[in-house]
């Protein structure tokens, strides 16, 4: 099993024996750089944000509920309640499948997307039309920015100096393989 003493070998590196390791997404996170704890923060704030909301907001409606039945002196008042909470309810529901789908068609501020869909009528009881949203505010489907990728950055100008030199890693590497 090589990869079993590669990581043998490397837990000696650290003074540590095999049988004395357990690995957990915590533990390895904390090993990390602060630049991909910063990268993992940023990828799971959105979730964890649009969890809690959700969480709240159900905590909430039950409260609602255990009250309205309590303090409801005739039925019609109680009616009339539980009306409201079912509406209520059925928005927190539709909020929390938006939620859930939004995540998977790259939505990247879900409650933002969630009221701009509301207010132009994109969500129904089957769902959200997500196409239609993306194509009538495309920055809520931005996602992370990358910078470009060009091999010839941060070369001061965008030539070498010196006699034959490149302008770009690309013309470096067609000079070096004998083409144009």
């Amino acid at each position: 099993m090589p990869a079993a003493d590669n990581q043998s070998e490397m837990l000696a590196g650290r003074g540590m024996r095999r049988e004395n390791f357990t690995m957990d997404f915590g533990t390895w996170i904390d090993e990390q750089d602060d630049e991909t704890k910063a990268m993992m923060t940023a990828h799971t704030d959105g979730l964890r944000s649009a969890l809690d909301s959700e969480r709240d907001a159900r905590k909430q409606l039950a409260a609602d509920l255990k009250m309205a039945v309590s303090s409801s002196g005739d039925a019609g008042e109680m009616r009339q309640k539980l009306e409201v909470m079912q509406t209520d309810l059925m928005a927190a529901s539709g909020r929390a499948d938006f939620y859930a789908n939004g995540h998977k068609a790259g939505v990247s501020n879900l409650p933002l997307a969630f009221l701009a869909a509301r207010e132009a009528g994109l969500v129904g009881k089957d769902g959200a039309d997500f196409e239609k949203l993306k194509g009538d505010y495309p920055e809520l489907f931005a996602g992370v920015q990358r910078p470009s990728g060009n091999a010839g950055s941060g070369m001061s100008g965008g030539a070498a100096t010196g006699s034959g030199a490149a302008s770009s890693m690309d013309d470096l590497i067609r000079q070096q393989a004998g083409v144009g």
